[in-house]
This record gives structure tokens, sequence and C-alpha cells, in this order.
């Protein structure tokens, strides 16, 4: 994992001069894949959760619906961080659901790819 995430770092760098305060959001490449909502949606929380080893990049979600959006800039800084921190663990884009009784569970899919598209001025992650 670690020659990955310099690869995603050292990519990311390249976009944070000019696309910095570009909005990541993440997009699933299965679109038969019904488990998590289509299309772009804003990140909107990154944390390490050390029970499973993973650094997660959580998409906004009717269970989870911060207004807080993730920008390049965020996104770079905290992973590195994290990185850092725990070079070991997995990238993964995760998204809350609710659960009956109040509860809430996650979902985590591995990241498959980043994108920096300076046409629609968005840092898109792929899983």
């Amino acid at each position: 994992m670690e020659e990955e995430a310099d690869g995603l770092l050292k990519y990311l760098t390249q976009g944070l001069e000019d696309c910095s305060g570009f909005p990541v959001v993440a997009q699933k490449e299965d679109a038969e894949d019904t488990r998590f909502q289509a299309g772009d949606v804003a990140i909107v929380e990154i944390f390490s959760d050390e029970s499973d080893d993973e650094i997660c990049m959580v998409r906004q979600s009717e269970a989870n619906n911060s207004q807080g959006k993730v920008t390049l800039k965020t996104l770079y800084e905290t992973l590195q961080t994290e990185l850092q921190a725990n070079p070991d663990y997995s990238l993964m884009v995760s998204e809350w659901f609710k659960l009956e009784g109040g509860f809430k569970g996650r979902l985590d899919m591995p990241l498959r790819g980043v994108e920096i598209d300076t046409e629609e001025e968005v840092v898109r992650l792929f899983f």
C-alpha cells in the first residue's frame, strides 16, 4: 500500500496549486451495484478506522447529512497525515446508512482511482 499511497499523494500534489479548492466527490464504477448512491456524491468526512485498518473517505448520505465539503487541499493534507501514521491502512470510500432502531451502519469499498477533472472542477474518487 505504501507505493500506491506515495503515487496517490504525488498525483494530488500536481493539482494543489491550481485546483486546491475543488470539491472532492466519489462515484462508483459499477453502475449495477445498487448499495451506493449513483453519480458524483460529495465527500464530507475523512477518518481512520483503527478497528479495520482503513482510512475512510465518507460520501454524503441520508444517514450522514453533514454539510461540510472536503476539498483537494483538505484531502491531500489529511491523507498525508493519516498515511504517515498508518502506511499499511487501506484506502476506502465509505457511506453511512440507517438501520432499524435508529442505528447506523457503514459500507466500505476500496478506492480504485482518482481523477482531477479541471473541466467540471472536481476531484473524483472512483470505487
